[in-house]
């Protein structure tokens, strides 16, 4: 589901236009949140950064923005300066929580398939930030059938867990 198939590309590009989305929180977060084409105030501190993290911090910055979580935690190679980001974003978000409302898993994570279920479940947001190198979560995320969106671009995964949505998985180009 999560592999890179050239044959989906007609339908991931004119899905990552809009077209054929109905569902308005899904069109809402494709347009205002995944292809954003403002700048905000925080990404001058961003370009600071690592180069090499800077597109992932932008797409923090953007879901926090937009999805407001009251916690949050990091793992991985990325997570400094994510915690850093997400302060900055929003200064009252609870930073390494134990049962965060977002969870950003980056490259060299040791969250287990387990832990980003719980949060998925639990109604938050989790971010794979690398497919590839942690493919068990992200294919425990996006196998789970209940509810909630998720929205990949076949190297990052986003699973909102929101009890309020149905079960949708877009493949799109962000």
């Amino acid at each position: 589901m999560l592999e890179r198939r050239w044959w989906k590309a007609p339908s991931r590009l004119r899905h990552s236009k809009g077209f054929g989305i109905h569902s308005p929180f899904a069109y809402d977060m494709l347009m205002n949140t995944l292809r954003e084409p403002s700048a905000y105030y925080i990404y001058d501190t961003i370009e600071a950064m690592p180069a090499q993290c800077q597109g992932d911090l932008r797409l923090l910055v953007r879901l926090i923005s937009r999805l407001r979580p009251e916690s949050f935690r990091a793992a991985g190679a990325i997570a400094p300066a994510a915690g850093r980001v997400a302060v900055l974003t929003d200064s009252a978000i609870v930073i390494d929580s134990e049962n965060p409302d977002m969870l950003v898993i980056g490259e060299g994570s040791a969250i287990t398939p387990a832990e980003a279920v719980n949060c998925f479940e639990r109604g938050g947001t989790v971010l794979v930030l690398d497919v590839d190198s942690s493919p068990s979560i992200a294919r425990a995320v996006a196998g789970l059938n209940d509810h909630g969106m998720t929205f990949s671009n076949g190297r990052t995964l986003i699973a909102v867990g929101r009890r309020d949505l149905p079960r949708q998985h877009f493949e799109l180009y962000f």
